[in-house]
């Protein structure tokens, strides 16, 4: 999934980049960003944004948020925002840091919380946000809303 387009744009000293849109899986990393105190730049869009940027499919062929490109020649290149958030901590540990080491007692709660929001929140949020805000009126059904 490596795009070329990022590698030719990239400086040496590049900043980490974020593309995101408001009401997003992509807040998640922008709020590791904040926390972690790390100079980034970002790229605020219109979701979704597979549609509503031009060219954005080029750039990442998922055509999803977040979007996330780090290192000297934007060799790292992320979707998932879990991971990316996994990424952040590891790579820019600091007095800010967030995350616990392999050798903290607390590891294991940690990463099963970290993970938690994609694996096990998100199908039933999933459901509630179908049943309650996009299925018609005479056919929402209580028990699954």
């Amino acid at each position: 999934m490596k795009n070329s387009l990022v590698k030719a744009k990239a400086t040496v000293k590049a900043k980490p980049k974020l593309w995101h849109c408001y009401n997003s899986r992509s807040l998640r990393a922008l709020w590791a960003l904040e926390e972690l105190g790390i100079d980034y730049e970002l790229e605020t869009m219109a979701f979704p944004p597979r549609y509503t940027v031009e060219k954005y499919k080029a750039l990442n062929s998922l055509g999803t948020v977040p979007f996330f490109v780090d290192g000297e020649n934007g060799e790292i290149q992320m979707t998932e925002s879990v991971a990316i958030c996994h990424y952040l901590g590891e790579k820019y540990q600091s007095v800010n840091n967030i995350i616990l080491s392999a050798v903290d007692s607390d590891y294991g709660d940690y990463l099963n919380w970290l993970y938690h929001s994609d694996a096990t929140l998100t199908f039933p949020q999933t459901v509630v946000i179908r049943y309650r805000t996009f299925a018609a009126q005479d056919s929402t059904q209580r028990q699954t809303a």
